[in-house]
């Protein structure tokens, strides 16, 4: 409704008067609460589209490292190849630390890296978080994930948040 006609409304006076404001407060009110409800659908979706793409990148990194955790011919097989062309450093600190085999540490580190990788994508998605924090201060207690840690090729930005929450834990 133009300006002017607001304007009309204002200065009329009597019954009509008021009759012809409280239809025009109702219409300003149900525009108002269409654009809101506009707006939080609008965060909503948004809100949907980063869960699915987080466990869209969670989903992908479990198909490329549950084959080294499962099948012992897939284990088996990794043992044999990295026996020539030799062990990660993650593989070797779990065999020479823990008296493991070459296909308990791949299967162990692996599992580890599941876990690890799924809370980065977390950090990359929702940045950080007093949950990923808790689930952070609860595994860096455990010796052997140290351990993967000091091996691990998380993202520098991801490492540096893991070691501010381990300070803090020690505190």
């Amino acid at each position: 409704m133009p300006y002017t006609a607001l304007l009309a409304i204002f200065h009329q006076k009597g019954q009509g008067m008021k009759l012809k404001m409280w239809a025009l407060v109702a219409e300003v009110a149900a525009s108002l609460a269409v654009i809101f409800s506009l707006f939080l659908l609008v965060v909503e979706v948004r809100e949907n589209t980063k869960a699915v793409e987080s466990q869209i990148a969670r989903d992908h990194h479990r198909s490329i490292f549950s084959p080294y955790i499962s099948p012992p011919i897939l284990l088996s097989a990794i043992e044999k190849i990295k026996a020539v062309d030799g062990r990660a450093d993650q593989v070797k600190a779990f065999m020479e630390t823990y008296n493991m085999s070459d296909a308990e540490a791949y299967a162990f580190t692996n599992f580890q890296l599941i876990i690890w990788v799924d809370m980065q994508q977390d950090f990359i998605n929702n940045g950080p978080s007093s949950r990923l924090k808790e689930q952070i201060q609860k595994l860096v207690r455990h010796p052997d994930v140290s351990l993967f840690l000091e091996h691990s090729e998380l993202t520098e930005a991801f490492s540096s948040y893991i070691e501010s929450v381990r300070l803090t834990a020690r505190l």
